[in-house]
């Protein structure tokens, strides 16, 4: 019995039995979970790193606007009463 072939399929034997079918089957599907499984890994540790990268420089440019507001602001100058406190 010939079944058709096709890209990713895996490969068949002439004079193969219900039982050598199935264990190829299983095999090639075994195969496609493992890379399935690698991939998703890859890329939740991918992101990982990514968000990280991200809060590394959130706290980075947070810090920096930070330094330079404490900068900008002349603490020698008494703080005036804001103009609805005032009325």
């Amino acid at each position: 019995m010939a079944l058709p072939g096709g890209m990713g399929s895996p490969a068949l034997e002439d004079g193969m039995g219900i039982d050598d079918i199935v264990d190829k089957a299983k095999e090639f599907a075994g195969d496609a979970v493992d890379n399935t499984k690698e991939f998703v890994g890859d890329a939740v540790d991918n992101t990982k790193e990514f968000v990280g990268d991200v809060a590394d420089k959130v706290k980075d440019t947070t810090h920096d606007l930070a330094s330079k507001v404490a900068d900008a602001t002349d603490d020698d100058e008494p703080v005036g009463t804001p103009p609805s406190a005032a009325m």
